[in-house]
């Protein structure tokens, strides 16, 4: 019942990012500089990246890194910047 608990909270949260904006998901403004995007994206991609974590969050951190990298490539095409 414990992993349950904790895959249905997982799947609340993936449904929530994948609500948000580009500009809340990477958590800047949207008057940010591009270069603070990118650092955003950067420390963000480090945190969530499913190689750099314990087998057992693997999946989730999968699905949040799509959304980071997908908010990221959202952010440059708007702003017509290479990536």
């Amino acid at each position: 019942m414990k992993w349950k608990n904790i895959d249905q909270g997982s799947a609340t949260l993936i449904g929530e990012y994948r609500k948000m904006t580009p500009y809340e998901v990477l958590r800047v403004d949207p008057s940010a500089s591009t270069e603070k995007v990118r650092k955003a994206y950067r420390d963000m991609i480090r945190a969530y990246h499913p190689d750099l974590t314990d087998s057992f969050m693997r999946s989730f951190n999968e699905e949040i890194a799509k959304i980071i990298n997908g908010a990221y490539e959202a952010i440059l095409r708007e702003r017509n910047e290479p990536r």
